[in-house]
This record gives structure tokens, sequence and C-alpha cells, in this order.
């Protein structure tokens, strides 16, 4: 009988009972979103309400009482690799969402500068050659309001910085 569970198995049950059984002080620092937390000293097994997943640090003291409320009828599972691999697999997933999102910034950005390449980016770099509007060393404030203007001037002068430093 397999007596773990990973956290991808966990993610596809519709609300498991997770039960933290670190101490307070480790549960503070982070859990499995929605765990409670009694640690195992206070665990009575028949408070539980199975199936129960049980989660420590590693994923060895919660193996070993999921073992123990096995052998007394109780359906326990224990997290696999506890709660370290569960903040290493959300640490992986957060580095490759912000990859994600880089990279469809990077998509957006390129298609702006394509797009508007000829309507707005070459009047504006002729603007400012021919009526001197930058001289070296001048500094540029853009207040930005988040409306389409006011973001598209500061990609504008964003790229001319790019462009001539």
């Amino acid at each position: 009988m397999n007596l773990e569970v990973t956290f991808s198995q966990l993610e596809r049950l519709e609300a498991p009972t997770v039960i933290d059984i670190r101490s307070p002080e480790q549960f503070a620092y982070g859990t499995w979103p929605g765990a409670v937390n009694i640690p195992k000293d206070k665990l009575k097994p028949e408070d539980l309400h199975p199936p129960v997943f049980l989660l420590c640090q590693s994923g060895i003291a919660s193996l070993e009482l999921a073992e123990a409320l096995q052998e007394q009828g109780i359906e326990a599972y224990s997290a696999q690799g506890g709660y370290r691999e569960y903040l290493r697999q959300s640490l992986t997933r957060a580095a490759q969402d912000e990859e994600i999102r880089l990279a469809r910034q990077q998509k957006a950005e390129h298609s702006i500068r394509t797009t508007y390449r000829k309507e707005l980016w070459t009047p504006f770099i002729k603007a400012i050659k021919d009526y001197r509007l930058i001289s070296n060393g001048d500094k540029i404030a853009v207040c930005i309001s988040g409306g389409k203007d006011s973001m598209l001037m500061a990609k504008l002068f964003s790229e001319l910085h790019k462009h001539s430093v």
C-alpha cells in the first residue's frame, strides 16, 4: 500500500484534509495552503476524519505517522518530501511563471516597437533631432498616469535611452 502522495496529487484533490505535524514555530514559517497545524505529539487518532494527509519538514516523520495510523485502520498518507519539497516546487513554479511573464512582456514590447515604428517612433526621433529637444546630460522625467498615452511616452523615452547610451 502506498502511504505517500505527491503535491501534484494533493493539488488535484478537492479540499483535502492536510495536517501539518510540525511545531507551531515551523508552521508559522509556511505550510500547504489550508493546512491545519496539529503537532505530532498533540495528534489524537480519534479526532481525525480520514482520509488525512500529513505534512512534516522532510516527509520522514509524516511517513512514520501515516504507517502507524494505517495500522490502526485510519486512512492516512504522507506528503512526499514534506514542506521542503513543497517549498522547492513552489519556488520552481514561481521561477517558471516569471520566465513566462518576461517572455510575454518581451513579445508585447517587440509588437509595440514594430507596430508603431513608422507611426510614432520615427516622428518622435525626427522631432527630437529637428527641434533639438534633448541635449547631452539632460535629465527627463515622464509622469505616468497609467493611461495608454503616458505609458507609450514612457516607452518611447525608455527606448531612446536604451539605444542612445
